[in-house]
Parts: structure tokens; sequence; C-alpha cells
């Protein structure tokens, strides 16, 4: 009898470890590819909330920025450079044509020859079923 529920908490937990581990990390927008995606991101002590922001590939992405510092935002592999200044919200859009994992940095107003990392954009080729 203890054997048994032994091993039915065990395939349990396992289940449920499985189920977390397989959870997307970050914001999650517009997976299916090709529409509109609005993310909120916000910018505090050179750090980004949501660390990670993710999208289908061939979305039309758009970045609300809200930040604590003025200077300028460049995501690599895209080649978008947009302002960003405190008290006001940044628009940053563009397709997310490439899929990959592409580094985003702030260029400070106060030195705006450092480049600081601050996230991340990760975009999702389509999946092929089995």
């Amino acid at each position: 009898m203890n054997r048994a529920f032994l091993l039915i908490a065990l395939f349990l937990a396992i289940g449920v470890g499985t189920y977390y581990y397989l959870q997307p990390l970050g914001t999650t927008a517009d997976l299916s590819g090709g529409k509109p995606a609005t993310i909120d991101v916000g910018i505090e002590a050179r750090k980004m909330d949501p660390p990670v922001a993710r999208v289908a590939q061939g979305s039309s992405v758009t970045f609300l920025i809200n930040t604590d510092e003025t200077g300028a935002i460049h995501i690599d592999g895209y080649e978008v450079t947009t302002s960003i200044a405190v008290g006001r919200t940044s628009e940053v859009k563009f397709v997310a044509a490439t899929p990959g994992t592409f580094d985003m940095h702030i260029r400070p107003a106060s030195n705006p020859n450092a480049e600081i990392l601050i996230g991340t954009l990760l975009v999702d080729s389509p999946q092929r079923a089995w």
C-alpha cells in the first residue's frame, strides 16, 4: 500500500514538474504569427521588465516603453534604435522577421558611447506539427 502511494506521488510530482518546466519564460505575445503584438516594457535601474520579450516570427511588434533614464534603446539584429525619456511612453515598432534571440541595450544620454544590456527579445519560429 505504501509503495503504491509513493509511486503515484512520484509520477504526480514528475508530471507537475514537467508542466512548469515547459512553460515559456518572460512575456509571450502573439505566438500565432503575422498579427500585431504589443508589449509594455518598463526599464528601471537599467533592467527591463519583463527581462525576456517573446513574440512569433512575422509579428508586427510594438514595445511601449517607460523608463527611469533618458537615452536610446537598441535591439541587436534588427538594428532598431529609438529615443527614450523619463516621464513619457516611447514606442518601438518593427516586424519580427528573423527568428532567434536578440539582445536589447540602452545607451544612456549621460554616456552615449556606452551600451548596457537590459533584456532579450526572443522571436519564435513557427512550429511544425508532428
